[in-house]
């Protein structure tokens, strides 16, 4: 096998225009593929970051032909969150905030969110609790959940941030969370502070659609069972309030894909162009290796004629067909290292899971994240154990705590002097003089 190897190497040097030609098809097509596809998997084909992401749904108001989605009032939001076929119920909407109490005020956006909001996604926190419903009523909405970027850039990872105060434009809350690196829901949001509805959000408030709702099926309930409920639910309440909700209805849509949207047509014309390209490659690198083979046929003839099988030559072409593909392999990753840098720079602000696509291999982006996080201090060293054996022994039986240690018996080792050498002992010494 190596010396197979061997020759598929010199029979690629030998031919340097061909084998570069293959080389760059070759890293072309896989390059770009494989960039196209990490985009197309972290966008379309890998799961939600949460536990029983299927069981995550969307809930939006309709009034058709005008608004096939738009978001929800308050108080339709609370009728809606009595329907039987949800485990968890909640609400958000964005808010901006100034960070006080600095050397300079720091500008952030920020998450007004309902007690369930993160009971509904089911990412435990990092540090501390999340938001819980006893921090959504009126007058108890002094907790704040924090982003894990927004725990690193502004306090430093600081692990005694939970429940010690920060002052929020001018309001004193008390951080009682942070959630982990994985959580990207927003990746504007930077914060979370409980929406605690007022009497204005409740009272003859049914006009104003400012919410946005989510929700977590119970198990065995699909979204279209869920849409029937709210649709019920819709209908009594225009029947209830003309006024306000004549015409609207509610729907229940995956929060796969409401979050997806319209880009999986875009990235599906997308990777079969590229597929079409790799399709087009392959043909290219056939046809080259069928014409230098063409010009080798006086060499198998010669190898045939000095013993060489049918087994040994098909094994002499496999290796280089195999040489030259794992070159060419290496080369597309590398294109497709810069590929996909080049995609995610050129990307839409709208294209959806962006902040989720990494242009890294897992392990290497982890270690590297590792290396940028604050590290704790090093350990002050102890002290110095002596050489020889234990002062203190435990008895027989097993390990006993230091207080039941008996000493050893008997003297302590002594240590073994230095030899020295016999020549350098009789060298060392300075001769006598005579007389």
């Amino acid at each position: 096998m190596l010396s197979d190897l061997r020759l598929a190497l010199r029979q690629m040097v030998k031919a340097p225009a061909q084998t570069l030609a293959a080389l760059l098809i070759l890293a072309l097509g896989i390059g770009a593929n494989t960039a196209v596809f990490s985009v197309v998997y972290g966008v379309m084909l890998r799961p939600l970051p949460f536990p029983h992401s299927e069981q995550l749904v969307s809930l939006a108001e309709t009034n058709l032909p005008q608004f096939p989605r738009f978001s929800l009032s308050p108080p339709n939001y609370l009728d809606f969150a009595k329907a039987k076929s949800f485990e968890a119920v909640a609400a958000v909407r964005s808010q901006s905030y100034n960070l006080l109490g600095r050397e300079e005020p720091v500008r952030l956006v920020g998450g007004k969110v309902t007690g369930d909001y993160f009971r509904v996604y089911g990412t435990p926190p990092l540090l501390g609790r999340w938001l819980l419903p006893a921090d959504d009523a009126e007058g108890k909405d002094q907790a704040v959940v924090l982003t894990y970027g927004l725990w690193q850039r502004v306090f430093g990872g600081r692990a005694d941030l939970v429940g010690q105060t920060i002052n929020l434009s001018g309001r004193t809350v008390t951080v009682v969370g942070v959630m982990p690196r994985e959580w990207r829901r927003d990746s504007r949001l930077e914060l979370y502070a409980p929406m605690a509805f007022g009497k204005d959000d409740l009272e003859d408030n049914r006009g104003s659609h400012y919410l946005n709702a989510l929700a977590r099926l119970k198990p065995g309930v699909t979204p279209g069972q869920a849409t029937a409920e709210l649709q019920t639910i819709a209908a009594a309440l225009a029947q209830q309030y003309p006024g306000s909700n004549k015409g609207w209805s509610a729907k229940a849509v995956s929060l796969f894909d409401d979050t997806v949207g319209d880009v999986r047509k875009i990235l599906s014309t997308l990777l079969g162009a590229v597929g079409c390209v790799l399709l087009i490659a392959c043909a290219n690198i056939a046809n080259l290796l069928l014409a230098r083979a063409t010009g080798r046929t006086r060499e198998f003839a010669v190898r045939a004629a000095l013993g060489a099988g049918r087994g040994r030559l098909v094994r002499q072409l496999l290796t280089e067909s195999l040489a030259l593909a794992v070159c060419g392999g290496a080369l597309g990753l590398l294109l497709a290292h810069w590929g996909l840098r080049a995609l995610l720079a050129a990307a839409p602000a709208g294209l959806p899971r962006v902040a989720s696509l990494a242009a890294q291999p897992h392990g290497v982006a982890q270690r590297r994240r590792a290396r940028r996080e604050p590290q704790p201090p090093p350990r002050p060293p102890g002290p110095r154990r002596r050489r020889g054996r234990p002062l203190l022994r435990p008895p027989r039986g097993g390990r006993t705590p230091p207080a039941q240690l008996r000493p050893l018996a008997g003297p302590r080792p002594r240590l073994r002097p230095e030899r020295r050498h016999p020549r350098r002992r009789q060298h060392g010494r300075r001769p006598a003089r005579a007389g």
